[in-house]
Protein backbone atom coordinates (compact mmCIF):
# COMPACT_ATOMS: atom_id res chain seq x y z
CA UNK A 1 0.00 0.00 0.00
CA UNK A 2 2.92 2.35 0.82
CA UNK A 3 4.73 1.63 -2.32
CA UNK A 4 1.27 2.43 -4.28
CA UNK A 5 0.99 5.91 -2.19
CA UNK A 6 4.41 6.69 -3.44
CA UNK A 7 3.98 6.06 -7.11
CA UNK A 8 0.27 8.44 -6.76
CA UNK A 9 2.19 11.04 -5.34
CA UNK A 10 5.39 10.66 -7.78
CA UNK A 11 2.39 10.61 -10.66
CA UNK A 12 0.90 14.09 -8.89
CA UNK A 13 3.84 15.90 -9.02
CA UNK A 14 4.64 14.67 -12.57
CA UNK A 15 1.42 16.02 -13.59
CA UNK A 16 2.34 19.28 -11.09
CA UNK A 17 5.69 20.39 -13.09
CA UNK A 18 3.81 19.09 -16.07
CA UNK A 19 5.97 16.57 -16.80
CA UNK A 20 5.04 13.18 -18.53
CA UNK A 21 7.92 11.78 -17.73
CA UNK A 22 11.50 12.09 -15.18
CA UNK A 23 14.07 9.97 -13.94
CA UNK A 24 17.38 10.76 -12.00
CA UNK A 25 21.06 8.58 -12.12
CA UNK A 26 23.13 9.60 -9.58
CA UNK A 27 24.79 12.23 -11.36
CA UNK A 28 22.13 13.14 -14.12
CA UNK A 29 18.31 13.40 -14.50
CA UNK A 30 15.81 13.62 -17.39
CA UNK A 31 12.43 15.56 -17.29
CA UNK A 32 10.16 15.23 -20.90
CA UNK A 33 7.40 17.97 -20.84
CA UNK A 34 4.77 18.51 -23.72
CA UNK A 35 5.55 21.65 -25.73
CA UNK A 36 2.42 20.66 -28.11
CA UNK A 37 1.95 24.86 -28.38
CA UNK A 38 5.00 24.64 -31.29
CA UNK A 39 4.62 20.81 -31.69
CA UNK A 40 7.34 19.64 -29.89
CA UNK A 41 8.52 18.00 -27.36
CA UNK A 42 10.77 19.25 -25.02
CA UNK A 43 13.59 16.66 -22.97
CA UNK A 44 15.08 18.94 -20.21
CA UNK A 45 18.62 16.98 -18.97
CA UNK A 46 19.66 18.17 -15.47
CA UNK A 47 23.00 17.73 -14.16
CA UNK A 48 23.29 17.50 -10.59
CA UNK A 49 25.95 19.83 -8.21
CA UNK A 50 27.55 19.38 -5.40
CA UNK A 51 25.54 22.03 -4.05
CA UNK A 52 22.89 20.94 -5.59
CA UNK A 53 22.53 23.48 -8.36
CA UNK A 54 24.22 21.69 -11.63
CA UNK A 55 23.92 22.51 -15.57
CA UNK A 56 21.16 21.65 -17.37
CA UNK A 57 20.16 21.95 -21.00
CA UNK A 58 17.10 21.26 -23.64
CA UNK A 59 16.67 19.49 -26.60
CA UNK A 60 13.20 20.42 -28.40
CA UNK A 61 11.80 17.30 -30.68
CA UNK A 62 9.52 17.63 -33.67
CA UNK A 63 6.51 15.75 -33.19
CA UNK A 64 5.59 15.46 -36.63
CA UNK A 65 7.36 15.58 -39.57
CA UNK A 66 7.30 14.40 -42.91
CA UNK A 67 10.09 11.96 -44.05
CA UNK A 68 11.76 12.56 -41.25
CA UNK A 69 12.63 11.59 -37.47
CA UNK A 70 9.94 12.85 -35.03
CA UNK A 71 8.43 11.52 -31.88
CA UNK A 72 5.62 10.41 -33.64
CA UNK A 73 7.50 7.78 -36.01
CA UNK A 74 9.67 7.07 -32.46
CA UNK A 75 6.45 6.25 -30.20
CA UNK A 76 4.93 4.30 -33.13
CA UNK A 77 7.86 1.88 -33.57
CA UNK A 78 8.15 1.99 -29.52
CA UNK A 79 4.77 0.62 -29.05
CA UNK A 80 4.29 -1.61 -32.12
CA UNK A 81 7.83 -3.41 -31.05
CA UNK A 82 9.77 -2.06 -34.12
CA UNK A 83 12.37 -0.03 -32.05
CA UNK A 84 13.11 -3.74 -30.13
CA UNK A 85 13.65 -5.28 -33.22
CA UNK A 86 16.10 -2.55 -34.70
CA UNK A 87 18.05 -2.30 -31.45
CA UNK A 88 18.29 -5.75 -31.26
CA UNK A 89 20.08 -5.60 -34.81
CA UNK A 90 22.24 -2.71 -33.67
CA UNK A 91 23.33 -4.48 -30.60
CA UNK A 92 24.60 -7.40 -32.67
CA UNK A 93 26.23 -4.97 -35.37
CA UNK A 94 28.38 -3.50 -31.58
CA UNK A 95 26.77 -0.38 -33.00
CA UNK A 96 28.06 2.26 -29.85
CA UNK A 97 26.05 5.09 -30.60
CA UNK A 98 22.44 6.10 -31.61
CA UNK A 99 22.09 5.36 -35.13
CA UNK A 100 18.56 4.41 -36.02
CA UNK A 101 17.01 6.92 -33.21
CA UNK A 102 18.63 9.47 -33.75
CA UNK A 103 17.38 13.13 -34.03
CA UNK A 104 19.76 16.15 -34.26
CA UNK A 105 18.14 20.35 -33.93
CA UNK A 106 20.19 23.41 -33.85
CA UNK A 107 22.93 25.05 -35.94
CA UNK A 108 24.83 22.77 -38.44
CA UNK A 109 23.12 19.89 -35.92
CA UNK A 110 25.22 20.50 -33.23
CA UNK A 111 22.44 18.84 -30.70
CA UNK A 112 21.16 15.07 -30.54
CA UNK A 113 19.29 13.15 -29.06
CA UNK A 114 18.75 9.26 -29.76
CA UNK A 115 18.32 5.77 -28.13
CA UNK A 116 20.34 3.24 -28.13
CA UNK A 117 21.79 0.41 -26.13
CA UNK A 118 23.15 0.45 -22.77
CA UNK A 119 26.26 -1.05 -21.80
CA UNK A 120 24.91 -2.28 -19.36
CA UNK A 121 21.91 -3.79 -20.67
CA UNK A 122 18.54 -2.82 -21.78
CA UNK A 123 18.06 0.76 -23.38
CA UNK A 124 19.69 4.01 -22.94
CA UNK A 125 18.63 7.83 -23.53
CA UNK A 126 21.71 9.71 -24.93
CA UNK A 127 22.27 13.46 -25.73
CA UNK A 128 24.48 15.79 -26.70
CA UNK A 129 24.94 19.88 -26.74
CA UNK A 130 28.08 22.18 -27.09
CA UNK A 131 29.72 23.16 -23.70
CA UNK A 132 31.22 26.43 -22.96
CA UNK A 133 34.84 25.66 -23.70
CA UNK A 134 34.12 23.67 -27.38
CA UNK A 135 33.63 20.47 -25.96
CA UNK A 136 30.61 18.74 -26.27
CA UNK A 137 28.59 17.75 -22.88
CA UNK A 138 27.44 14.60 -23.09
CA UNK A 139 24.55 12.80 -21.18
CA UNK A 140 23.51 8.98 -20.91
CA UNK A 141 20.25 8.01 -19.32
CA UNK A 142 19.95 4.60 -18.43
CA UNK A 143 15.94 3.79 -19.56
CA UNK A 144 13.99 0.31 -19.23
CA UNK A 145 11.58 -0.25 -22.30
CA UNK A 146 9.26 0.04 -19.60
CA UNK A 147 9.65 3.53 -19.56
CA UNK A 148 9.95 4.12 -22.81
CA UNK A 149 6.58 3.04 -23.44
CA UNK A 150 5.42 4.91 -20.40
CA UNK A 151 6.43 8.00 -22.37
CA UNK A 152 4.85 6.83 -25.78
CA UNK A 153 1.67 5.82 -24.47
CA UNK A 154 1.59 9.44 -22.27
CA UNK A 155 2.81 11.11 -25.55
CA UNK A 156 0.25 9.63 -27.66
CA UNK A 157 -2.62 10.17 -25.56
CA UNK A 158 -2.19 13.70 -25.11
CA UNK A 159 -1.04 14.75 -28.46
CA UNK A 160 -3.80 13.20 -29.77
CA UNK A 161 -6.18 16.33 -29.06
CA UNK A 162 -3.57 18.40 -30.74
CA UNK A 163 -3.13 16.53 -33.67
CA UNK A 164 -7.15 16.52 -33.60
CA UNK A 165 -6.95 20.05 -33.71
CA UNK A 166 -4.31 20.53 -36.49
CA UNK A 167 -6.56 18.54 -38.79
CA UNK A 168 -9.95 20.89 -38.28
CA UNK A 169 -7.14 23.62 -38.91
CA UNK A 170 -6.18 22.02 -42.29
CA UNK A 171 -9.58 20.49 -43.23
CA UNK A 172 -10.80 24.00 -42.92
CA UNK A 173 -7.85 25.67 -44.87
CA UNK A 174 -8.18 23.83 -47.56
CA UNK A 175 -12.21 24.33 -47.48
CA UNK A 176 -11.55 28.00 -47.66
CA UNK A 177 -9.12 27.81 -50.40
CA UNK A 178 -11.67 26.36 -52.75
CA UNK A 179 -13.98 28.19 -51.47
CA UNK A 180 -11.91 31.36 -52.66
CA UNK A 181 -10.73 29.43 -55.76
CA UNK A 182 -14.77 28.96 -57.13
CA UNK A 183 -15.54 32.81 -56.25
CA UNK A 184 -11.88 33.78 -58.29
CA UNK A 185 -13.56 31.59 -61.09
CA UNK A 186 -16.75 33.32 -60.94
CA UNK A 187 -15.49 36.97 -60.77
CA UNK A 188 -13.23 36.07 -63.77
CA UNK A 189 -16.19 34.86 -65.69
CA UNK A 190 -18.35 37.48 -65.10
CA UNK A 191 -18.29 40.06 -68.56
CA UNK A 192 -17.90 43.72 -67.80
CA UNK A 193 -21.00 45.98 -69.24
CA UNK A 194 -19.32 47.52 -71.55
CA UNK A 195 -18.66 44.40 -73.39
CA UNK A 196 -22.33 42.68 -72.77
CA UNK A 197 -22.58 43.86 -76.44
CA UNK A 198 -20.10 42.54 -78.02
CA UNK A 199 -20.39 39.65 -80.35
CA UNK A 200 -18.03 36.78 -78.59
CA UNK A 201 -15.74 35.54 -80.69
CA UNK A 202 -15.21 31.57 -80.75
CA UNK A 203 -12.86 30.52 -79.10
CA UNK A 204 -9.84 28.18 -80.47
CA UNK A 205 -10.06 24.71 -80.04
CA UNK A 206 -7.43 23.37 -77.55
CA UNK A 207 -5.07 20.39 -79.04
CA UNK A 208 -6.74 17.13 -77.99
CA UNK A 209 -3.58 16.23 -76.83
CA UNK A 210 -3.45 18.80 -74.26
CA UNK A 211 -4.24 17.36 -70.47
CA UNK A 212 -5.44 20.85 -68.00
CA UNK A 213 -3.80 19.83 -64.26
CA UNK A 214 -4.03 22.44 -61.18
CA UNK A 215 -1.05 22.49 -58.88
CA UNK A 216 -2.11 22.16 -55.29
CA UNK A 217 -1.26 20.66 -52.17
CA UNK A 218 -2.42 17.36 -51.26
CA UNK A 219 -2.31 15.20 -48.08
CA UNK A 220 -2.36 11.22 -48.95
CA UNK A 221 -2.04 7.82 -47.52
CA UNK A 222 0.36 5.12 -48.67
CA UNK A 223 -1.79 2.02 -50.02
CA UNK A 224 0.68 -0.01 -51.70
CA UNK A 225 4.25 -0.07 -52.06
CA UNK A 226 6.57 2.50 -54.58
CA UNK A 227 6.59 1.15 -57.25
CA UNK A 228 9.24 1.61 -60.52
CA UNK A 229 7.71 2.63 -64.27
CA UNK A 230 9.29 3.70 -67.28
CA UNK A 231 12.48 6.16 -68.22
CA UNK A 232 13.04 6.54 -63.88
CA UNK A 233 9.15 6.96 -62.89
CA UNK A 234 8.27 5.58 -60.19
CA UNK A 235 4.61 5.56 -58.73
CA UNK A 236 2.81 5.19 -55.48
CA UNK A 237 -0.97 3.98 -54.89
CA UNK A 238 -2.40 6.17 -52.56
CA UNK A 239 -6.30 7.04 -50.63
CA UNK A 240 -6.61 10.83 -50.56
CA UNK A 241 -8.12 13.09 -47.65
CA UNK A 242 -11.52 11.85 -49.07
CA UNK A 243 -10.88 8.43 -49.11
CA UNK A 244 -10.36 8.19 -52.92
CA UNK A 245 -8.16 5.91 -54.13
CA UNK A 246 -5.42 7.91 -56.47
CA UNK A 247 -2.05 7.49 -57.65
CA UNK A 248 1.47 9.67 -57.71
CA UNK A 249 3.94 9.79 -60.23
CA UNK A 250 7.53 10.78 -59.35
CA UNK A 251 9.29 11.80 -62.54
CA UNK A 252 13.09 11.51 -62.61
CA UNK A 253 13.63 15.34 -62.70
CA UNK A 254 11.34 15.83 -59.58
CA UNK A 255 13.05 13.33 -57.63
CA UNK A 256 16.25 14.85 -58.20
CA UNK A 257 15.57 18.48 -56.93
CA UNK A 258 14.21 16.87 -53.42
CA UNK A 259 17.69 15.75 -52.58
CA UNK A 260 17.87 13.91 -49.14
CA UNK A 261 14.63 14.74 -48.64
CA UNK A 262 13.61 11.49 -51.03
CA UNK A 263 15.97 9.45 -49.49
CA UNK A 264 14.33 9.94 -45.91
CA UNK A 265 10.59 9.91 -47.67
CA UNK A 266 12.14 6.05 -48.94
CA UNK A 267 13.16 4.92 -45.80
CA UNK A 268 9.99 6.42 -43.53
CA UNK A 269 7.52 4.69 -46.47
CA UNK A 270 9.78 1.85 -45.59
CA UNK A 271 9.10 1.96 -42.34
CA UNK A 272 5.21 2.64 -42.34
CA UNK A 273 3.90 1.19 -45.66
CA UNK A 274 0.69 3.33 -44.99
CA UNK A 275 2.19 6.49 -43.77
CA UNK A 276 0.46 9.84 -44.03
CA UNK A 277 2.25 12.58 -46.36
CA UNK A 278 2.03 16.01 -47.69
CA UNK A 279 2.87 17.02 -51.29
CA UNK A 280 2.75 19.70 -53.85
CA UNK A 281 1.05 17.76 -57.14
CA UNK A 282 -0.27 18.48 -60.60
CA UNK A 283 -3.86 16.75 -60.68
CA UNK A 284 -4.87 15.55 -63.65
CA UNK A 285 -8.05 13.10 -63.79
CA UNK A 286 -5.67 9.82 -64.23
CA UNK A 287 -2.69 10.58 -61.63
CA UNK A 288 -1.28 13.11 -59.22
CA UNK A 289 2.22 14.26 -60.64
CA UNK A 290 4.54 15.03 -57.95
CA UNK A 291 6.35 18.22 -57.90
CA UNK A 292 7.77 18.64 -53.51
CA UNK A 293 7.17 17.50 -50.48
Amino acid sequence: MAKASRTISHIEEQMTSNAIFDTWTQNWGIKVYPAYGIDKLKFSFIEKGASGKGKSFDIYMECLRDGAQCFDNWAYDILHGRMERILANEKQAGEKYPKAFKYTTGENAEKSIGIMNSTNGGYCINASVPGEDGKKIFCNIPISFHDLRHIAERYVVSYQKRKDELEQIREKAAKDQANWRNSQDAASQEVPKEQQNVQPQAEAPKPSNVVEMTKAKFKVKAKAPLADSKDGWKTLRVLDASGKERTVAFGPKAIEKTGKRWTEFINHLSAHPAAEFTITAQENKQYLQFIAF
